[in-house]
């Protein structure tokens, strides 16, 4: 006959007395979330400035995903920040690159790229 409960694995540890019972705990799997990325060229004058980045900033307080700007020279900025923003130094006719995780990741792309290419700022 068999155990009636389950036991879990225990293991020897030299130096200690007595052993050590190990639990193991599965984690329910997260659904893979796919990035999207979307490369643009800057259309707005003069680029990304200080007015750009607050309004980028602040759109981006709406959105739950996470869109960063990853420009030619391989400098990368959270669209959150607006320092990140600041010191990237896009100038209007640069090519830069979206990119966005989350549930709300398609809107944000689209209202972070309507903004820099120069059709939605307020």
């Amino acid at each position: 006959m068999g155990d009636v409960g389950r036991r879990s694995p225990e293991i020897e540890v030299p130096g200690v007395r007595g052993s050590i019972v190990i639990s193991i705990i599965k984690k329910q799997r997260q659904p893979i979330e796919r990035e999207l990325v979307q490369h643009i060229l800057v259309g707005v004058e003069p680029g990304i400035d200080s007015a750009v980045a607050r309004e980028l900033s602040r759109r981006m307080r709406q959105y739950a995903c996470k869109l960063t700007i990853e420009c030619d020279s391989h400098a990368i900025a959270n669209a959150r920040v607006l320092f990140d923003l600041l010191i990237l130094g896009v100038r209007a006719g640069e090519r830069v690159t979206l990119r966005c995780v989350g549930p709300d990741a398609h809107a944000a792309i689209e209202d972070v790229a309507r903004v820099l290419r120069g059709r939605g700022a307020q």
